[in-house]
């Protein structure tokens, strides 16, 4: 297998069998432990074909990469995850998982680009939208804070 994987290119359904046989081993090997190896197994996840799991991958490494303050690679997991919900079929169960990334994305921006930016606005209030039309009040708080604090500095008290 690797003398040809190093003479060429494997067809797709191969190259996708081998990434989705890889994101099982890593789950099998590093089960307790698999907060730790997010980006490998996003990454094994979306080329095996397995988008709803890539997406899950994504939102928790966008998490660790934030929780690293290392924002640029948060941002860039978030917004592939984003990217896949907008595609994924109708069998995904967008909102609760949409919710999360816009409430993280929120939270990132925020910390690089400031609670003024728009796109700190937008995360926030598609955020606040979420909670309602999942009907998740937990998470109500945290998405009105943000929104909050992105109006005040914007100067926008209406």
């Amino acid at each position: 297998m690797h003398g040809r994987v190093a003479r060429g290119p494997l067809p797709a359904p191969s190259r996708r069998e081998l990434h989705a046989r890889v994101r099982a081993g890593i789950e099998e090997v590093y089960a307790d432990r698999r907060v730790d190896h997010v980006e490998p197994l996003a990454h094994h996840a979306l080329e095996g074909g397995d988008g709803a799991r890539a997406m899950r991958y994504l939102l928790q490494a966008g998490q660790k990469a934030h929780a690293r303050a290392a924002l640029d690679a948060a941002a860039r997991h978030l917004a592939a995850g984003l990217e896949l919900l907008r595609g994924a079929g109708p069998d995904v169960d967008r909102g609760p998982l949409e919710l999360g990334f816009q409430l993280e994305l929120g939270e990132v921006l925020r910390a690089s680009k400031g609670s003024g930016a728009d796109e700190t606005a937008q995360a926030f209030a598609r955020a606040v939208e979420l909670c309602y039309e999942v009907g998740d009040r937990s998470r109500l708080g945290p998405a009105l804070a943000g929104l909050w604090s992105s109006h005040l500095l914007r100067a926008k008290y209406l």
